[in-house]
């Protein structure tokens, strides 16, 4: 697991949030800086475009493992808010967990969010890639402790986000299939994680479109 205390400021590209969805189960909200491969503003460091730093996160947990605290999604909503007030920055709002989308009496998690104004998109929910990717990202930042060049997009965590370096490096695969994780698991934060990086291939998809 990589750590991070410094704050990134010329390296970054966007600030964005991720969403894992739970009531009973804990949620998720992730705050996300991602590299525009420039130096960092105070310390020269380069990272390769597409690196993604973890910079904040809101867990809704009781403090009891995988139980959720059952906030409603417009309460959710506003602390986002609030959080991003405190901040002194409107972070864009990015993808979430699929199941928000699925409406019941004609709404839907998402639909309730949106009216506190925090808009969210479909995240890729691909586990098996997403999984191998974010594998791939952690890896890359191994270069940083061996004081070589990073050569590929890195994944890195500030060591704020405490619920991510505490449920992350312990959850276990999938018996059954091993290329997966135990979804029993408390597997939430991961989950969020993975839809961030699953983004940027997209995110780099669009700019070169544009670029045509």
């Amino acid at each position: 697991m990589h750590q991070s205390t410094g704050i990134v400021r010329a390296s970054a590209r966007t600030r964005i949030e991720t969403f894992d969805w739970g009531s009973s189960a804990p949620f998720s909200v992730q705050w996300w800086a991602e590299s525009d491969g420039t130096p960092v503003q105070a310390t020269g460091a380069t990272y390769p475009r597409g690196t993604l730093f973890h910079i904040a996160e809101w867990y809704g947990c009781t403090g009891n493992p995988n139980e959720g605290i059952k906030m409603l999604a417009s309460e959710i909503a506003r602390g986002i808010l609030e959080t991003e007030k405190q901040m002194n920055r409107r972070v864009f709002a990015g993808v979430a967990d699929p199941s928000i989308f699925s409406h019941a009496n004609g709404t839907s998690i998402a639909d309730e969010m949106a009216r506190q104004g925090v808009r969210w998109e479909r995240a890729d929910n691909t586990r098996k890639a997403g999984w191998e990717k974010m594998r791939r990202y952690l890896k890359a930042g191994l270069a940083t402790e061996k004081g070589e060049r990073i050569e590929e997009p890195a994944l890195f965590i500030f060591s704020t986000c405490r619920s991510f370096i505490r449920t992350v490096p312990s959850l276990p695969r999938d018996s059954r299939d091993m290329d997966d994780l135990d979804t029993t698991a408390e597997d939430h934060i991961a989950d969020a994680c993975r839809y961030r990086i699953m983004q940027t291939r997209n995110i780099t998809q669009t700019h070169r479109i544009r670029s045509l």
